[in-house]
């Protein structure tokens, strides 16, 4: 959680180390342990932690491309490359 925290705040992670008389290094087992891949691909190599990317990934492989573009109705596997689409038509990067 540190880790995260030192993003946005830094310098203060550190000095909740220093409080709570941590050593920095003794937190990677536990940042390393958090990122079991606990989602495998029974199709491929693909694995990850994250269940958004896993049901993103199995639409590479049934071939669904939920996001349809309003103008061409061209699919796309995630609303992001559908963003990245519509300037094609001319039409601003729509949320």
């Amino acid at each position: 959680m540190q880790l995260q925290y030192n993003i946005f705040f830094p310098g203060v992670a550190r000095k909740l180390l220093d409080v709570c008389n941590i050593n920095l290094s003794s937190l990677f087992p536990h940042r390393n342990q958090r990122n079991v891949e606990r989602y495998r691909c029974p199709y491929c190599n693909y694995s990850t932690d994250r269940t958004t990317s896993f049901k993103n990934h199995q639409l590479v492989h049934s071939g669904e491309r939920p996001y349809k573009c309003h103008v061409c109705s061209f699919g796309f596997t995630t609303k992001q490359n559908l963003r990245r689409h519509l300037p094609l038509h001319n039409f601003p990067n729509l949320n």
